[in-house]
């Protein structure tokens, strides 16, 4: 199984891991890939090695944590994200199991549902002078491209079929978001000044 966080967005905008990438990580790290082996449950993180000025400006990543370090914060296996294809090269050339899961579907907008993207996709193709695939594309058309041997397969159905169900601990938190929410929509309400 594999999926890749989003890349890093222009200065302007506020950086929003990609749902699907951030559900199975908890991580936000942009330009990171997270290769999973379902029948061990192991697990690789692939990320962008960072200079050390980016590291003192933007914190570190794990790939520059020591061992121990990873450990703690659950991914002991770490790579630079340039050896992903090293691996995938082994993996699906030659062996006899070639299935990749990967999302097939759209992602999740910030402010709406994988349908929209697929809308703002549509839109990308009616610009005549727009690039030739919206990013959300890209890895699965690269993938195809690169391993024609491995199998793919659309993990999308199974991640919202498994973000559906909920933990009584993440009920818990939904419920107090949504007070939270209430509690200040009030608030405004009573402060809001009235018309003159």
């Amino acid at each position: 199984m594999l999926l890749f966080a989003r890349v890093t967005l222009p200065e302007s905008q506020h950086y929003r891991e990609d749902n699907d990438f951030f559900y199975y990580t908890g991580l936000r790290e942009p330009g990171a890939a997270m290769l999973m082996d379902v029948a061990s449950g192991r697990t690789t993180i692939f990320q962008p090695a960072h200079s050390e000025r980016e590291i003192q400006v933007l914190g570190k990543t794990i790939l520059a944590m020591k061992p121990e370090e990873r450990a703690q914060v659950g991914f002991p296996a770490v790579l630079p994200i340039t050896d992903l294809d090293n691996i995938l090269a082994r993996l699906f050339y030659g062996a006899p199991d070639s299935d990749l899961w990967i999302r097939l579907g759209f992602p999740d907008k910030a402010d709406g549902a994988r349908g929209e993207t697929g809308f703002d996709n549509a839109r990308h193709y009616n610009d005549p002078y727009g690039a030739n695939e919206p990013s959300n594309l890209a890895p699965a058309n690269k993938l195809r491209e690169r391993y024609p041997a491995a199998k793919l397969h659309d993990l999308t159905p199974l991640i919202d079929e498994m973000r559906n169900i909920k933990r009584p601990s993440e009920i818990e938190m939904i419920r107090r978001a949504g007070k939270l929410g209430a509690a200040g929509l009030k608030q405004a309400h009573r402060e809001k000044p009235s018309p003159a």
